[in-house]
């Protein structure tokens, strides 16, 4: 595993923080209203910059490595970039791990250009019931993020003993969203299915357990480097707090105490950056990624958290402040749907995968994904 960037990926890097540093400052001038994310703008951005086709291969427009992908992805999450762009990669994620089925070729390149803005359901209760003159999806699915962003839904539902990937434009007659209070500036929806009557070509493709699986497992991937930008964005701001901050004629960034909360942060982030990395070159060399997606996730969504929490204090309270951005950082860290929030999930997905269950007997490892 090569940990040093290579000089295309330093500077993909480059080019992506400068870009959401702008952007940064454009939402923070936006306080103490509540952020407001120009899908179109950043679409635009994700097009110039090639952020849609990373992972994906030359064949269908895309280019470079999933390496790439979860090394924007960190940059997004430290410039607090809208959940939108990881809908987007995981819908091409999802279509490129399954197998060719028709129009999926189309598709993929579609959502690679950005011509289509697809977001997906991969859990939810959803039956497809198919017939001559095309398919009928009935179910419910929770906590569907950017629904609205986008024009299409990549739904997987169950039919005649398989699961399918389903292509739904969410304006169709019987689907209906109700938008969910997040806590946080991340968009996300229920979708309930009533009767939604579509052409047989909507199926995009039949037996998708497998693609279904490993799409879980990089979003998990990808949410796991959001959090780790997103930590180490709320470290630089407290590192910059504290020196410009003074108390009885000095700097706080002087005190012991101070230093010493700030480098335990410094360390389990850079943990966790190895956590990421590790996970994202795993996918990428085709490995079993399964018990590194859970790792990187239980390392980069606590060292996120504990980082908010230590900024917090440190700012004697002022992140707390609507005025202050601090607290759209510590809301994502605290309520981000996208991410997988359930510890539990996270450490029952490893144990399955080393072969050890919660008791601590030794079974054959499995391949549970992370909720």
């Amino acid at each position: 595993m090569q940990l040093q960037l290579s000089a295309e990926q330093s500077q993909l890097r480059d080019a992506s923080r400068r870009l959401l540093a702008d952007r940064l400052t454009a939402l923070v001038t936006q306080l103490p209203e509540p952020p407001v994310h120009n899908s179109e703008k950043w679409v635009r951005d994700a097009q110039q910059l090639g952020w849609l086709g990373l992972g994906i291969p030359e064949q269908y427009g895309g280019a470079g490595g999933f390496e790439d992908l979860v090394l924007v992805h960190e940059e997004l999450g430290r410039g607090l970039a809208p959940s939108l762009l990881t809908a987007l990669g995981l819908s091409a994620r999802v279509l490129l791990h399954c197998d060719t089925g028709p129009g999926r070729d189309e598709l993929l390149e579609q959502v690679v250009a950005g011509t289509l803005l697809a977001a997906p359901v991969l859990d939810g209760d959803i039956t497809l019931t198919q017939s001559a003159g095309g398919a009928r999806l009935d179910g419910r699915a929770v906590g569907v993020v950017d629904a609205t962003e986008v024009t299409d839904l990549l739904v997987a539902a169950e039919g005649d003993g398989t699961t399918a990937l389903v292509r739904v434009p969410w304006r169709s007659a019987g689907v209906t969203l109700t938008q969910r209070d997040t806590g946080c500036d991340v968009p996300s929806y229920t979708l309930s299915l009533a009767g939604v009557t579509l052409p047989a070509d909507a199926v995009v493709a039949k037996g998708v357990e497998d693609a279904l699986a490993a799409t879980r497992r990089d979003g998990v991937i990808l949410a796991a480097a959001r959090a780790l930008g997103g930590g180490r964005a709320v470290l630089e701001r407290t590192v910059e707090h504290v020196r410009t901050r003074h108390q009885f004629g000095v700097s706080i960034g002087t005190f012991q105490a101070v230093q010493h909360q700030l480098s335990d942060i410094a360390t389990a982030l850079d943990a966790a950056g190895l956590a990421v990395a590790r996970a994202a070159w795993s996918v990428q060399t085709g490995l079993d990624a399964a018990q590194a997606a859970a790792v990187a996730a239980l390392a980069a969504t606590e060292a996120f958290a504990s980082a908010t929490l230590v900024a917090h204090q440190l700012h004697g309270g002022m992140g707390f402040v609507l005025d202050s951005p601090l607290h759209l950082w510590s809301a994502r860290a605290v309520s981000d749907p996208t991410a997988p929030r359930a510890r539990r999930d996270l450490l029952d997905a490893l144990g399955d995968a080393v072969g050890i269950r919660g008791d601590g007997v030794r079974v054959a490892p499995q391949h549970r994904q992370p909720a």
